[in-house]
């Protein structure tokens, strides 16, 4: 019997975008002690259920997206640990209603307001860190991502984010 675990599906940006966000995110972790992550926009996250399983929902899904772009906006900070330090993403139509289109595929209900972001880092920090990390970084990061596929992820809240690791690449509009 197949095991049931938590799962995420995630943007993650290919290319130079994924190499100058990666050495960015890992810059701070270093820096501060914190955990190095993959860079990434959540579309959901605590997915649950057998691999085989949503590996097929996931097949499905990718299937009915078109290829398409998001924009980068502001870093941000809040209080959440998986939040402390992000770029906010643009709503746009094409990633709201590829949020929607997973919740519905995956069947999830009752989630909470989706604010798409892609974390920078991970952990508590005081307020008055957080906004000197802001302003020591500057823009230094891509205004735009092309978003050609969707990632099933092996993540759970309850792990260590160094042990996260991605199951199945899913190419968009195939």
């Amino acid at each position: 019997m197949e095991q049931i675990r938590d799962y995420a599906l995630w943007i993650i940006p290919d290319g130079e975008t994924f190499r100058d966000l990666k050495k960015r995110i890992d810059l701070i972790s270093c820096m501060y002690s914190t955990p190095s992550f993959i860079p990434h926009i959540t579309i959901l996250g605590r997915v649950t259920g057998s691999e085989n399983t949503l590996i097929s929902k996931g097949i499905c899904l990718s299937s009915i997206i078109r290829p398409f772009h998001i924009s980068l906006t502001t870093i941000e900070y809040s209080d959440e640990y998986f939040r402390c330090l992000f770029i906010k993403s643009e709503r746009s139509k094409e990633l709201i209603n590829l949020h929607k289109k997973t919740k519905t595929i995956f069947n999830i209900k009752n989630r909470k307001y989706y604010m798409p972001h892609m974390s920078l880092m991970y952990g508590n920090l005081p307020f008055h860190l957080k906004k000197k990390i802001i302003s020591d970084m500057g823009k230094g990061y891509p205004e735009h991502i092309a978003i050609k596929s969707i990632h099933l992820v092996s993540a759970s809240v309850e792990t260590d984010p160094t042990t996260w690791h991605n199951v199945k690449e899913f190419p968009l509009g195939h």
